[in-house]
């Protein structure tokens, strides 16, 4: 629910002579997040590309709710920028119950995602993105993975000087 942001948050306006180097995450809807969530999709917003995993966990990487992410993340940090935005986990489009993924749209998502952080990297409000994966590691023609060579045109498709520059992977 943001509590280790807001603790960040606090601990940086206290000590302003430092300028860390900040990055978060974006996707998963749970906790109070799923409030929001669900008060955003009542206005008419967040509902494309929404994906149900269980009856308390969402997910999502649609612009309408990475701007509601970065927007909060922002304010629990206390910043006006955030260095780093990652996309957490999107390879979890393939593990919603009622649809059928396709590999096509997934990368149409993460394609959607990316025009968007570009963006606003323009706007000055991130400085680079990338994502966050569980797959990254995984042989690139096993199902259900995110492909970093796919991502990184993708991102050179959108953007000839995009800011894709980090990659988080479990390396245990």
């Amino acid at each position: 629910d943001g509590e280790s942001e807001s603790l960040i948050g606090t601990v940086l306006k206290s000590h302003q002579q430092y300028d860390p180097f900040i990055i978060t995450k974006a996707g998963y809807i749970q906790g109070a997040t799923l409030a929001t969530m669900a008060k955003l999709n009542r206005a008419g917003i967040g509902r494309t590309d929404l994906i149900s995993l269980s009856e308390d966990t969402q997910y999502s990487i649609h612009p309408e709710f990475l701007e509601r992410q970065l927007e909060s993340s922002c304010e629990r940090l206390k910043r006006a920028r955030i260095g780093g935005f990652l996309l957490h986990n999107p390879e979890y489009y393939f593990a919603q119950p009622t649809e059928q993924p396709s590999t096509a749209e997934y990368y149409r998502r993460i394609k959607s995602a990316f025009e968007f952080l570009e963006h606003k990297v323009r706007e000055g409000r991130i400085q680079y993105y990338g994502i966050s994966s569980n797959t990254f590691q995984c042989a690139t023609d096993k199902p259900n993975t995110t492909n970093l060579h796919t991502c990184l045109a993708i991102a050179k498709e959108v953007s000839e000087t995009n800011h894709f520059k980090l990659i988080q992977f479990p390396f245990n």
